[in-house]
This record gives structure tokens, sequence and C-alpha cells, in this order.
């Protein structure tokens, strides 16, 4: 016995319209892409209004979905995230755009699916959405800064006089103080790392000068130690005499870092 359905032009186009949105501003936060809100949308009204179409002019199933699965995300990207940058590798770019796109369509379509079915019992379609959205974007903002934090990271060894240390450092982009006498970038150490190497040799320190949002006119103590490396991957880093400012215990305290690196040093 054949079923007869009734499919609303209005409902598709929506529905379609929303989960685009979503799954296109997922595909920019894991892929790093640049965000722009209303290409997104333009994005996604394209592939809602494309949906309508061939849904009413195609009688094939099999070319609707070639269409909707492929030549329409592939379209939905290039206006979505395509930049002049991305021109010298392209096709490598909408590729992973378009799987990108194609995984969290999946995802986000069967978690709203699950929601609906599992906790409103069908009858909340909307609410499963936005629901899943909220899981979505959460779970996406914190893998991104997670993701972007980790990469800040970086071991670090500092040789001072016949002592070395090893400790996790934070590459800080706001950290541009200089050495006014050397004319060298100053990294910050967790002053109490350095104590049982004081008691063992008497530090040569001197005063340097620093503004910041909490103290416009400061002094801070500073060293020069004679080798520090920072580790890229496999390779060290070799910085020869580096300056390195004692800090405040409470500035490290429930740090996952003890030492923060000075932006010109990368």
């Amino acid at each position: 016995m054949a079923c007869i359905y009734e499919i609303y032009l209005d409902v598709l186009f929506v529905n379609n319209f929303l989960m685009d949105v979503l799954n296109l501003f997922l595909t920019g936060i894991f892929l790093r892409n640049l965000i722009h809100k209303g290409r997104i949308l333009l994005a996604a009204l394209f592939g809602s209004g494309m949906g309508v179409i061939c849904f009413l002019m195609l009688s094939s199933y099999r070319l609707y979905r070639l269409i909707m699965y492929v030549a329409v995300p592939l379209g939905m990207v290039m206006i979505a995230f395509f930049t002049r940058k991305h021109t010298t590798q392209r096709v490598a770019f909408l590729i992973k755009n378009w799987l990108g796109c194609f995984l969290f369509s999946i995802l986000t379509g069967g978690c709203m699916q699950w929601l609906n079915k599992s906790l409103f019992y069908g009858q909340h379609f909307y609410l499963a959405m936005v629901l899943t959205a909220g899981i979505a974007v959460s779970a996406s903002i914190i893998w991104r800064s997670r993701k972007e934090r980790s990469r800040h990271l970086y071991q670090v060894r500092l040789c001072y006089h016949e002592h070395e240390l090893l400790l996790e450092a934070y590459y800080d982009t706001g950290n541009l103080l200089i050495d006014p006498y050397v004319g060298k970038p100053v990294s910050i150490i967790d002053k109490e790392l350095l104590m049982p190497i004081f008691r063992e040799d008497e530090p040569v320190v001197r005063l340097l000068p620093f503004s910041s949002m909490g103290e416009k006119n400061g002094l801070v103590e500073a060293l020069t130690v004679e080798e520090l490396y920072i580790k890229e991957g496999k390779k060290e880093r070799q910085i020869l005499q580096a300056v390195i400012a004692l800090g405040s215990p409470s500035l490290f305290q429930k740090k996952e870092y003890q030492m923060i690196l000075n932006c010109h040093l990368l």
C-alpha cells in the first residue's frame, strides 16, 4: 500500500536554511575559516533555495542526491568561506570544507532527531533544533579555545650559569616589553622557580620600567640568562643572552605555564 506524504515547501525551506546556517558556522569554527555572518546567511539561502528547486524540478532521486550532497554544498562553502588567498589551493580547500560541512550535517541531523524523539516524543522539532545548535556551538567554541591555547604553549629550557630549568611557557602576543638598556625582548618567569638557583648563585638583577593596565609606571626585576631554548616541534630555537623578568607568583597561579614568552621571540 503506497503512502502519501504532504510536504510544505516553506517548512522545507526554513528547516534547510536553519540547518545550513548551523553546519556552516560549525565548519568555520573547526576549520579556522574567517566567519562572516552575511556570507554564511547568503550561502544558507543558496543551499535551501536549491533544495526547493531541485525537489520541484528533478524526478530522479539519484540526481537529486548527487546535486544536494555534492554540488550544492560545494557552492555553499565557496560562498561562505572562499577568498583570494585560497586560490592556489582551491581544490584542497573546497574538499576539506565540503567534508566538514557534510560530516556536521550528519552529526547535527542525527543529534536533533534523537533529541526530538527521546526528549520531546516527536512533538517539538524546532526546540530540538535549538538545543542541538546550543550543544554544538558550545562544544565547538570550547574545542577551538582549547586548541588555540595549546597552540601558544611551548616547552622551554632555560640555562643560567650551571643550572638548567625545564618549564612550560605561554607565547603572549601582548607581551611587548623591551629591555631599554640592551634593546632585547623580555620574557617573564615565575620568580619562585628561580629561588633554589639564587640560593646557590647570587643573581645580578636590574630594574626595568614597564607599563600595564594595572600599573602605568612600574619597575620589575630582570636578569640575563646565558641561553634560552624554545621547542618548536622537533626543533629548538636558541636565544642567547635572553632577558628574563622576575614575575610575581600570583601571575602564574592556577595556570598551566610558568613563563610568558615575549612576542618577538617567535
